[in-house]
């Protein structure tokens, strides 16, 4: 469902920069280059789109891992473990510090 939008998205993207139309984008800190950032999409759209991840849920879980990776090197002081709150099975199975038991509604199966 997913792959066709968004190869189509990075497809667009990438030809409007080629040819510097029709598309205006703007540049966030953490896409340094539009390169940079149809490389994302690129990425997105052959990973996690397989993986049947949409783009809300990849950004999630790659925040989810980004706050746990940085959370590891201050453990010495303190380590929060990061969980994911939610009842989509799929997204909660790749939370980054599990939980033991974790809530994902009722009659509803841990992965």
């Amino acid at each position: 469902m997913y792959t066709l939008i968004d190869l189509s998205v990075t497809n667009d993207i990438q030809n409007s920069h080629e040819k510097h139309s029709p598309f205006h984008i703007e540049q966030c800190k953490e896409f340094e280059t539009v390169q940079c950032l149809v490389e994302k999409l690129t990425q997105y759209s052959k990973e996690y789109v397989l993986q049947g991840l949409g783009l809300t849920d990849t950004a999630v879980y790659l925040q989810a891992e980004r706050l746990s990776e940085d959370n590891k090197k201050y453990k010495k002081i303190k380590y929060i473990p990061v969980h994911i709150w939610t009842k989509d099975n799929s997204l909660k199975s790749r939370e980054p510090d599990p939980e033991e038991d974790p809530f994902l509604g009722e009659g509803v199966q841990k992965h």
